[in-house]
């Protein structure tokens, strides 16, 4: 074990990681409110405007404007569904606005078998689950994902993803208040309820347009987001090595400055 000068030293330059990584949590809830109150802004408040839709926008339900997928679990008695490299996402890994950690992989054979795969740009909604009654998840995927029985996945076909996201993280409220409940408290939220939700949007051209800013935000959360994987892999990489004496604090300093 390091002495107590070389342990504060560790734990100053460790300190800076975990600073940064909040820091940056920080900043993407801000940056998330931002996004939301600009959403409701420019396709909520504003289609309500005398009870008048502005002049070529629409009102069509959730299912109209998307493909909704359904999810599953592939047999845990074959092996060669899993250990794969797509990620299997569950809604206990939807915590925040981007579904980019994964409770387990699963094999391109288990597509079909089991489960379904949802495109980058999807939109995930938590449907089913004890935590339905306090909150209905969204999250969007970022890259190709899979995904299991308690998710539907929110495929873009008539509108912008980045809209898409925003207008179901809105929608959250509403959709909590239509979950029904399925024995041992489980909560329930029906397809034919979550597709019949309504979404006001221009025409394609004009969201392609107003969707930017929304790209903007959302790719900076997800540089952020990984930033912070990146730093909290490097500190749990770095303190045994430290505290084992085989890395100098110094050297670690070095590690810290190059990907910080």
């Amino acid at each position: 074990m390091p002495d107590w000068k070389t342990q504060q030293a560790i734990a100053t330059v460790l300190g800076a990681l975990d600073e940064k990584i909040e820091l940056n949590g920080q900043m993407n809830e801000k940056l998330e409110a931002m996004a939301r109150a600009m959403f409701k802004s420019r396709f909520v408040d504003f289609t309500r405007t005398d009870g008048a839709m502005p002049v070529g926008w629409s009102r069509r339900t959730l299912g109209e404007w998307v493909d909704a997928l359904s999810g599953g679990t592939p047999s845990k008695a074959n092996p060669a569904f899993w250990s794969g490299d797509l990620p299997w996402i569950s809604p206990k890994v939807m915590t925040e606005i981007h579904a980019d950690d994964a409770d387990a992989f699963v094999t391109p054979a288990a597509i079909g078998n089991g489960t379904r795969l949802a495109p980058r740009g999807s939109t995930l909604v938590m449907v089913r689950g004890m935590g339905l009654h306090q909150r209905v998840r969204v999250s969007q995927a970022r890259r190709e994902v899979t995904f299991n029985q308690d998710v539907k996945a929110l495929v873009a076909r008539d509108i912008e993803p980045s809209l898409l996201l925003f207008a179901m993280l809105d929608a959250q409220a509403d959709l909590l208040g239509r979950v029904e409940s399925s024995g041992h408290g489980t909560g329930v939220l029906p397809t034919g309820i979550l597709l019949a939700h309504p979404i006001a949007m221009p025409p394609r051209d004009v969201q392609r347009e107003m969707a930017t800013p929304f790209d903007l935000i959302n790719d900076r959360i997800a540089v952020a987001r990984e930033e912070s994987r990146t730093l909290a892999e490097l500190r749990d990489l770095l303190l045994p090595r430290l505290l084992s004496g085989e890395l100098r604090v110094r050297d670690a300093e070095r590690a810290i400055e190059a990907v910080a």
